[in-house]
């Protein structure tokens, strides 16, 4: 398992930058098409499991919950992580508090079951399916 430490320091850079990102997109209109999104795609040419995760981000803070689940049904986590995170790294440093990190090795745990990991793994690859099939087609 990841140190606290290190816990904290990769999901502030991840929030960081998943922010910065996202108000690329949204302040720069036509970003995406200088920038691959997808360096799985830009190589390979197919798409990877979470291609449309941008466009569904943007637009579920356009409030088109639609589109963002036809761009990528991950979008709806990563929406709600990017908007939950930051704020729960705060609270814990604010507070001298390690409730992230009790809530990363409880999950953590929770998913090395074979059970829960099957299915995980399941929902992944028909989203990896569905992501063939919607740029493919």
């Amino acid at each position: 398992m990841i140190g606290q430490r290190n816990l904290y320091i990769i999901a502030s850079l991840a929030a960081v930058g998943g922010c910065a990102w996202v108000l690329l997109h949204l302040l720069i209109p036509g970003q995406m098409a200088l920038v691959p999104a997808c360096i799985f795609r830009y190589v390979t040419g197919y798409p990877c499991p979470s291609c449309g995760s941008t466009h569904a981000v943007l637009k579920i803070f356009q409030l088109n919950w639609v589109g963002a689940f036809y761009d990528n049904p991950i979008g709806f986590i990563l929406a709600a992580t990017m908007i939950m995170l930051p704020l729960w790294l705060l609270y814990d440093l604010v507070g001298r508090k390690s409730t992230f990190y009790t809530f990363y090795a409880s999950a953590e745990s929770f998913i090395r079951r074979r059970w829960v990991a099957i299915t995980l793994i399941t929902l992944v690859v028909a989203n990896w399916a569905w992501n063939i099939h919607k740029y493919t087609a």
